[in-house]
């Protein structure tokens, strides 16, 4: 699922439609590193989270709220050092409903804010402090052109709205009240106000007595300022397919509001991943995170976020308003132009063969395939070129070959589908989404697709070279990234469980 207060697609990959292809098998579509480090032992258990029969209760880790200066106001901090893998929180949701429908072009423009896909911040800022390092200048980050990526965010309906605050005005607890007055409502003084984390945590969600709501404030539960709260509040995502398959659960999209998560930033390198989980919404660090230092998500789906610089700051001006100062939006604006100029190019170009080659495999037509995989070969040399002429500093280099991030997938997809299997690319896509996003569902699935193609291809010259331990080291930390410290027998499991979930995606589009 997309878990963060994302624009774009709800998809796997960085492609709107997920395509991936094995010699004879038809595409299918699925609905939606250097390798982050291993995680020290989180004070949560995380097993228990996934394995007990009950959802995950509420709990809140080493995070405080913090003001920041400038327009964003305030965020979330680490209270200490945290190592990658560590649990933050587990928000429980103040309103929750199942997605009612669709995108709805007329929906969509009658409300304020972008869909808001995971992890929550707010979603009319004029400018989000995105992850920056200490000392860094915060230099403006680069605008212009660019589309804002392929489809769009889920943006609830005035029905979900209506729904969740139908369910508020019916809670009225003092966990409810507490963060309805301290959640973000669009005016300066509330973004000022730093809100108690550990009083709210403590605050009870059971309704206080009939005699005690006499002097509550009747604005708080006003409906029409109430609706105005959830969409600039709201977070929309589906469920962990992997946590549901492995829980026999069905995999459900859904609006909440959980209101610990509404306060973090976006970031284009976050360094945190959420999931949600019956309900529940989980935030772990998913890179290593030193005290005081501020905790960050991302407001674009897995497409845009590993999208070139000029499309992701296009999509978060038309749907947030905000130009992105991120340390990564800092990096590539400073890089040569005409570098910048060749990853749009090349990137368009992939748009047009990314349809060619659907066309081709679905007909069959393996001459054709065979020329689209040269062509992808053929910008992949060209961007090559680039980088060993401008000699860019390697995180640099990174950060670029990240907004290719498309053309790389495309060649993987198009090696495939000419009957053919490079795990060195398939190392490549875990690497990029990892850097950018480790733990995000990009991440977690080129990791185990990397993994699962060394063991079928190399067999047992992969377990004697070490080509299956290393990618079996890549695949276990992307899940620690994402899940937390997992047993072997754990990590195997949800391994199946995705796969399970994967298939019946498949079913899905095939019944279509």
């Amino acid at each position: 699922m997309q878990l963060r207060p994302r624009i774009g697609p709800a998809a796997h990959s960085g492609l709107p439609v997920r395509l991936t292809w094995r010699a004879g098998v038809q595409p299918r579509a699925r609905r939606t590193l250097p390798v982050a480090a291993a995680a020290a032992a989180p004070t949560q258990p995380d097993e228990k989270l996934y394995t007990a029969k009950q959802p995950p209760a509420a709990w809140l880790g080493p995070v405080q709220a913090a003001r920041y200066a400038g327009p964003t106001g305030r965020g979330l901090e680490a209270a200490r050092t945290m190592a990658g893998g560590e649990l933050l929180l587990v928000s429980e949701p103040l309103a929750l409903v199942e997605q009612a429908g669709g995108d709805d072009e007329d929906e969509a423009e009658s409300r304020d804010s972008g869909g808001r896909d995971g992890a929550a911040g707010a979603a009319t800022r004029p400018e989000a402090r995105g992850g920056g390092e200490e000392g860094e200048e915060e230099e403006g980050a680069e605008e212009g052109g660019g589309g804002g990526g392929e489809g769009a965010a889920y943006v609830p309906t005035d029905a979900d709205v209506d729904a969740m605050v139908a369910q508020l005005q019916g809670r009225r607890d003092a966990r409810a009240e507490g963060w309805l007055s301290a959640l973000d409502d669009g005016t300066p003084e509330r973004a000022s106000q730093l809100p108690d984390f550990r009083a709210l945590a403590s605050a009870s969600s059971d309704p206080p007595p009939e005699g005690e709501r006499a002097d509550e404030d009747p604005d708080l539960w006003d409906p029409d300022l109430l609706a105005d709260l959830v969409d600039l509040n709201y977070t929309c995502g589906r469920e962990d397919g992997a946590l549901s398959a492995l829980r026999g659960a069905p995999q459900r999209d859904l609006v909440g509001l959980w209101p610990e998560a509404a306060l973090l930033n976006h970031s284009c390198a976050p360094n945190t991943a959420s999931l949600i989980l019956e309900g529940r919404l989980l935030v772990r660090a998913s890179r290593p995170v030193g005290k005081q230092v501020e905790v960050t998500t991302s407001y674009l789906a897995g497409p845009l976020l590993l999208a070139p610089l000029q499309q992701r700051q296009a999509a978060l001006r038309d749907a947030r308003g905000f130009a992105c100062r991120c340390v990564r939006c800092r990096d590539e604006a400073r890089q040569d132009p005409n570098l910048l100029q060749l990853v749009d190019d090349v990137i368009d170009a992939c748009g047009g063969l990314e349809a060619d080659l659907a066309d081709a495999v679905v007909a069959g037509r393996e001459a054709e395939v065979a020329s689209i995989r040269d062509q992808l070969a053929a910008f992949i040399e060209v961007v090559d070129a680039a980088f060993n002429k401008l000699a860019l500093p390697q995180r640099s280099q990174i950060y670029i070959q990240a907004s290719l991030f498309r053309l790389y997938e495309l060649a993987a997809l198009a090696t495939a589908a000419a009957g053919e299997e490079q795990p060195r690319l398939l190392e490549l896509l875990a690497a990029l989404s990892g850097e950018v996003a480790p733990g995000g569902e990009e991440h977690v699935y080129w990791a185990r697709r990397y993994r699962t193609i060394v063991e079928e291809t190399e067999g047992d010259d992969g377990r004697l070279d070490g080509s299956l331990r290393q990618a079996d080291q890549a695949c276990f930390a992307a899940h620690v990234a994402r899940y937390g410290q997992l047993s072997r027998p754990l990590y195997r499991r949800l391994m199946q469980a995705a796969e399970l979930a994967e298939a019946g995606s498949e079913e899905e589009w095939e019944d279509e």
